[in-house]
């Protein structure tokens, strides 16, 4: 019996065609190579040490350094916090770093919101002490900022009261 095109052709409302081959998923892996160029000329580019990355991207500084050491695979997940983090498309570095080919994903260019950097937060994390110090700053760091606010808002209503209004 010989085939007509159609015969193989997924039709959407009735599925796949029973004699259809199945398909296996892909195991996607990252070339450690690519990963750890990519990771240096951010590095280089931005001026930030191993540990400003780390503290950017949420992984310890020693994860940084084993990538730039070939010694541990990122996952999709780590690319893209990356990306995310520098302001990267993260397609375009998933294929720059053999997760995807460049004919498997259409890159289309969309204006980025680009997540504000806490400073502070950033600073503690990149510290080199324990994690429960780093717990203890974070906790002081909050109840600075929320005194710093009270103060704020008492300063407003005094020039609001100074100048002769009410709140």
């Amino acid at each position: 019996m010989r085939r007509r095109a159609s015969d193989t052709h997924v039709h959407y409302d009735r599925g796949v065609p029973p004699d259809a081959e199945p398909t296996k998923p892909v195991k996607r892996r990252v070339n450690r190579a690519a990963w750890a160029n990519v990771v240096q000329q951010l590095l280089d580019e931005t001026g930030d040490a191993k540990n400003q990355l780390a503290a950017k991207v949420g992984v310890a500084p020693r994860t940084v350094s084993r990538w730039l050491g070939l010694q541990m695979d990122v996952s999709e997940r780590g690319v893209r916090a990356v990306a995310e983090a520098y302001d990267r498309q993260p397609l375009e570095m998933l294929v720059k770093v053999g997760y995807y080919l460049a004919d498997e994903v259409t890159i289309v260019k969309a204006p980025r919101r680009r997540k504000p950097v806490d400073e502070e937060v950033a600073i503690i994390m990149s510290a080199q002490v324990s994690r429960q110090t780093k717990q203890l700053m974070l906790e002081r760091l909050a109840e600075l900022r929320t005194a710093d606010k009270l103060r704020r808002i008492n300063e407003i209503n005094s020039m609001i009261r100074l100048a002769g209004g009410s709140t």
